[in-house]
């Protein structure tokens, strides 16, 4: 664009006429403008299409699947007592338990010192783990022992640390009260295999303290320098009249897909039942047709045309919309052959007029009394058979639409290649309009200089005197 620079000569305004002329000379590029904001918003409205898509996908894949139909939940009588989660493929049933013990850990604690700086002296301990008390101990011969060096003149607080810092299967903390401050030294694992020895080596640095010699410990050990608070215990259960003994609380693996916590013991048997999670499988079938409702809605809005306005939807006429429109509206209304729920509207799910899809709660609450005949509905996958269930169907239209040789993804690179297109047309012609703009501003500015130069010479004759 010219500057109030131009045109010194001041006869004619170069930048009033150079602005106009460009005005005129930019229309084309105006045209481009509107062209690459056009493909903006379709290539906007193309990915707001797939967004919805991939969520009403996801929604199809977890229906077409077994993940929400087997969804199952556990319910304890008594928690406090006997804690149960289920997941995906526990088998329904009710299940009686007795905890008649506790899983312990072995923990073992020391006499009280001054504080946790007080001096215990420096050697190693060696930490060996079996079964059994007293003579009765056995070292368990695949558990290599692991030897814990202190360094000289440590502390109560650098023994728990070297203890620590040993991965010796043993784990080490201070307790202090108002009797002074105690090493507590507990087995990481609960069971009767996590008994273990504790064997000193003193290097006479704690003259005068708690002397790491005094830390040695043998199970049933009664006249040791330290107390055993708790024996390695297993858990003793009874689980539908069968006596088991386990070494954890947490039983992950006592039935396929539960896992059980045992919290204290009790005299009484705990009824546990284990039920198909009903809310999760409901949960999975609103979020399909919340998804699907989405799709439609968003789909009717960018194909549009509202005569009053003459103002169509950004894909009006897109017949790659309009098909995926009419496929899934053709999946809502089909059966799904062979089975008993072969309709969406059998299992209380309706069509409206709009496409969209509605759920009579009544019907779809007596279905989903029997969810094996709803999953069929989404599941079913005789492929040899020609037999598809709905989710299953929605989920192989998506994945065609949105693969990677997809419509979608031709739609949007169609819609690239056509923006780099106008974006290679816009630059060509930004060049071409700055030369013509210098031109023009030099063809303007010189004729400016020779009005000027004209005026000057027309003044100098009027000046002339007359005999």
């Amino acid at each position: 664009m010219a500057t109030s620079s131009v045109g010194m000569g001041g006869m004619i305004d170069v930048n009033s006429i150079v602005s106009q002329l460009m005005s005129i000379e930019r229309t084309p590029l105006n045209l481009i403008n509107n062209k690459l904001k056009g493909i903006d918003t379709k290539l906007s409205e193309v990915g707001k299409l797939k967004a919805a898509m991939d969520k009403l996908r996801s929604a199809a894949v977890s229906l077409s699947g077994t993940g929400n139909w087997s969804a199952a939940k556990a319910s304890s009588a008594q928690p406090e007592v006997v804690e149960a989660t289920a997941s995906a493929g526990a088998l329904p049933g009710s299940y009686s338990l007795r905890v008649d013990a506790l899983a312990q850990h072995q923990t073992l604690v020391t006499g009280a010192v001054a504080d946790s700086d007080a001096l215990v002296g420096g050697g190693s301990l060696t930490i060996s783990f079996g079964t059994g008390d007293g003579g009765g101990f056995v070292v368990d011969p695949e558990r290599a022992p692991v030897q814990v060096l202190v360094p000289a003149g440590a502390t109560l607080a650098q023994v728990r640390d070297a203890i620590n810092g040993a991965n010796a299967g043993v784990g080490a903390t201070l307790v202090t009260d108002d009797a002074g401050t105690r090493l507590m030294i507990r087995s990481a694992e609960s069971g009767q295999a996590q008994a273990f020895r504790i064997d000193a080596v003193d290097d006479g640095s704690g003259a005068g303290g708690l002397g790491l010699g005094s830390l040695a410990y043998t199970p049933g050990d009664t006249g040791a320098s330290v107390t055993r608070l708790q024996t390695a215990a297993n858990a003793q259960v009874e689980f539908n009249g069968l006596a088991l003994s386990l070494a954890s609380n947490q039983a992950t693996d006592l039935i396929e897909n539960v896992s059980f916590s045992f919290r204290q013991a009790s005299a009484t048997p705990v009824t546990v039942d284990i039920a198909t999670d009903g809310e999760a499988v409901r949960a999975g079938l609103d979020e399909f047709i919340t998804a699907y409702n989405e799709l439609n809605s968003l789909i009717r809005t960018q194909t549009a045309y509202d005569p009053a306005t003459q103002k169509a939807g950004p894909l009006q006429g897109n017949q790659t919309v309009t098909m995926m429109q009419s496929k899934l509206r053709g999946i809502m209304g089909s059966t799904v052959e062979g089975i008993d729920l072969g309709r969406l509207s059998d299992a209380g799910i309706e069509v409206q007029r709009d496409g969209s899809l509605k759920i009579a709660e009544d019907k779809l609450g007596v279905a989903l009394a029997d969810p094996k005949q709803v999953q069929a509905l989404f599941s079913a996958n005789d492929i040899e058979g020609g037999v598809l269930g709905i989710g299953r169907q929605v989920r192989d239209l998506l994945d065609d639409m949105l693969g990677v040789d997809g419509a979608i993804k031709g739609a949007t690179d169609s819609l690239q290649a056509r923006r780099e297109i106008f974006e290679d047309r816009e630059e060509r012609l930004q060049n071409r309009l700055t030369l013509i703009e210098a031109r023009l501003i030099r063809q303007y500015s010189a004729l400016d200089a020779s009005l000027a130069q004209l005026n000057g010479s027309l003044a100098a004759v009027g000046n002339i005197p007359t005999e």
